[in-house]
């Protein structure tokens, strides 16, 4: 392994799975930014309104994924839809997508889920339906 580099990490510090995700992106004409940070000293990443580790951006769109493993998938999109930051996001134009990547003898195998508006739950407004938001 060169000096300087971790295991299974690339020279920019992104995992192949990330790469994986942000050409995903990249080839369908997107701007990828990885929005994710690493709390310095720590083996510890902190999202970007603690759920989007990259935003796409092109085609009229601007998109706050979160990334993930095919095992790991409805964990995080339960993560994402207990989210008052995420709801936010789409209820301001934004678009958010989880996707998970499969790597097989094939090729990467991509599976990608698109969450609506309708798709949070209700627990994220007042009784009088306005939506609140705590910090």
């Amino acid at each position: 392994m060169a000096k300087g580099k971790t295991a299974g990490k690339r020279g920019n510090g992104l995992t192949h799975k990330t790469i994986a995700r942000q050409e995903y992106y990249e080839k369908r004409g997107y701007i990828v930014a990885d929005v994710e940070r690493r709390i310095p000293h720590t083996f510890i990443t902190q999202d970007m309104y603690g759920v989007f580790d990259l935003v796409a951006t092109g085609h009229n769109r601007i998109v706050g994924v979160q990334v993930t493993d095919n095992t790991n998938f409805s964990k995080r999109r339960v993560k994402v839809l207990e989210s008052r930051l995420a709801y936010t996001w789409v209820e301001n134009g934004g678009e958010i997508e989880i996707i998970g990547v499969k790597k097989t003898s094939l090729g990467n195998i991509f599976r990608v889920e698109q969450l609506k508006s309708e798709d949070f739950q209700c627990s994220f407004f007042n009784t009088k339906g306005q939506h609140e938001l705590r910090m």
